[in-house]
């Protein structure tokens, strides 16, 4: 049952600048009156659990079209926001917070399934991806990564499918009708310009804009791993990707169209398809094998076309090649921040140091530090470029000329460089991997030196990890041999702080005082 006081917090923590649905409920007055109403709400949603309904003014949603990119007059460059209203988010968020907790705490997802999940990210499910990938090409082996592209995922999901892996997690009659009430019966209609559109049913798919519609495609996709047979499959969201390796090319091809045929006759049976014009497969491999490849450029068959082979791919973000080196990205990276460097100095006269930092932090920081733990393993060449735009950055926020050192810079805005920086997010998500928010697919990558020696050496100490040796340079670029390294050089104090706050300042404090 749904609490009072679960209301209330919820009501005092909404979003004010959160827009508002067809019922023009704003968020702002409903915070504003959550102890008034708090208790009728949590009197309407109990009411709606006892029925076994959810509440047909609920059901309908708010469509605005967002413009993306390309001509204006084309329906397909525009993004459907889907808003519905606040109040049912609310109920959404009770039944959410429960139906994870029993699938998290049996077991029930894939395990390398890492969207919409506590301690998951897509640094780590890139992590993992990356470490398996080069700890193949240390072996010698070829990659074979298949990403797929699965077309309008979320509108397709079928409800009667839905409902029945519901019951086949063993959610109770009771809530299987709730959730097909739920489910049936709901409605849209788009506004754009001040007119709006007739309501239309909407027979398909996971409510757009919904709390509870990401978990609910995370169970309708969950079974997709089952059916492979040769290769490995990471998923993030809809984001899906099947690797294998073989020594042989071959090989890696045949595993690939295997599994590509097993994963099309899953989407025909769950009423989904393959955009085969979108998914791309690439090969990577060491130096040794890297022109048999070049020569051959082997596509994958899916029926009268194929899945075309690609030098360079955008997973999650991030700009991945087959040689696994990170200039593409990196220049990518470098075009973000210029473009907000050249508007901090067109604008910097207007604003005290302070907000110049703030500027920095909110806009060209997160470019730095999204998912840097796998590209920041970057040649010395690069980091120079990269060096290079934080100076220039730093020259902009203190207005200083070109002969003030960047090591005074640097020092009087508190920043790390680059590389700095790098093993500063290596050690939070070594800590976050080691104490319990990670996966698991990333806590067990690493081994205790007391879980190989029966009595621990002179040199090492109970949090002292096992560091892997490498058969190739590459290796040594591996989260699992760079993170372990990291943690070994941090104190026994650090190692141990009691949250990933209170690491950070202690690494901080540490970094500062060498």
């Amino acid at each position: 049952m749904v609490s009072v006081e679960f209301v209330e917090r919820q009501l005092k923590s909404l979003d004010t600048s959160k827009s508002t649905g067809v019922d023009n409920l704003n968020a702002k007055y409903l915070k504003l009156s959550a102890s008034l109403i708090a208790p009728i709400l949590a009197h309407m949603f109990n009411c709606s659990f006892n029925s076994n309904s959810f509440p047909k003014s609920f059901k309908l949603a708010k469509v605005i079209p967002i413009f993306k990119k390309g001509d204006k007059q084309d329906k397909n460059n525009y993004r459907p926001i889907s808003i519905l209203p606040i109040i049912s988010l609310i109920l959404e968020r009770h039944v959410c917070q429960h139906l994870k907790a029993y699938l998290e705490n049996n077991n029930l997802f894939y395990y390398r399934q890492s969207g919409f999940r506590e301690n998951h990210s897509c640094q780590t499910a890139l992590t993992k991806l990356l470490d398996d990938w080069i700890s193949a090409i240390d072996k010698h082996e070829i990659v074979g990564t298949l990403f797929l592209d699965l077309s309008k995922a979320f509108d397709l999901v079928n409800h009667d499918i839905l409902l029945h892996k519901l019951s086949m997690y063993g959610l109770h009659n009771n809530a299987l009708d709730w959730s097909k009430s739920y489910l049936n019966s709901r409605f849209q209609k788009t506004f754009i310009s001040g007119e709006q559109s007739t309501t239309r049913e909407v027979v398909a798919g996971v409510p757009q804009g919904s709390v509870l519609g990401p978990i609910l495609f995370l169970i309708y996709i969950n079974d997709l791993p089952f059916v492979l047979s040769h290769s490995v499959a990471d998923i993030f969201a809809d984001d899906t990707t099947l690797s294998t390796q073989s020594k042989s090319l071959d090989s890696v091809v045949d595993s690939l169209s295997n599994d590509l045929l097993h994963v099309d006759q899953w989407c025909q049976l769950n009423h989904m398809s393959i955009n085969s014009e979108k998914s791309k497969v690439m090969f990577i491999s060491s130096s040794h094998n890297s022109r048999e490849i070049a020569n051959e450029n082997p596509g994958i068959p899916y029926y009268s076309s194929e899945v075309n082979s690609c030098s360079s791919c955008k997973l999650l973000g991030i700009t991945i090649n087959n040689r696994l080196s990170w200039g593409d990205h990196i220049e990518q990276v470098i075009k973000k921040c210029n473009t907000y460097l050249y508007i901090l100095s067109r604008i910097k006269l207007f604003l005290l140091n302070g907000n110049r930092k703030r500027f920095y932090n909110a806009y060209i920081l997160p470019h730095f530090d999204f998912c840097c733990v796998i590209w920041g393993n970057c040649t010395s060449a690069l980091e120079h470029k990269l060096v290079k735009l934080q100076k220039r950055a730093a020259r902009v926020i203190l207005d200083c000329d070109f002969c003030t050192p960047s090591s005074l810079m640097f020092a009087d805005l508190k920043w790390m460089t680059f590389p700095e920086r790098v093993i500063y997010q290596k050690a939070i998500q070594m800590f976050k991997t080691l104490h319990g928010h990670a996966p698991d697919y990333l806590r067990t990558s690493f081994t205790f030196t007391s879980e190989i020696h029966t009595r621990l050496l002179r040199s090492s100490t109970p949090f002292q990890l096992y560091t892997p040796k490498p058969n190739l340079e590459i290796y040594r670029n591996t989260f699992i041999f760079s993170g372990s390294s990291i943690w070994n050089s941090l104190p026994s104090y650090i190692q141990n702080s009691t949250s990933v706050q209170h690491f950070k300042s202690q690494y901080l404090r540490w970094v500062n005082q060498s």
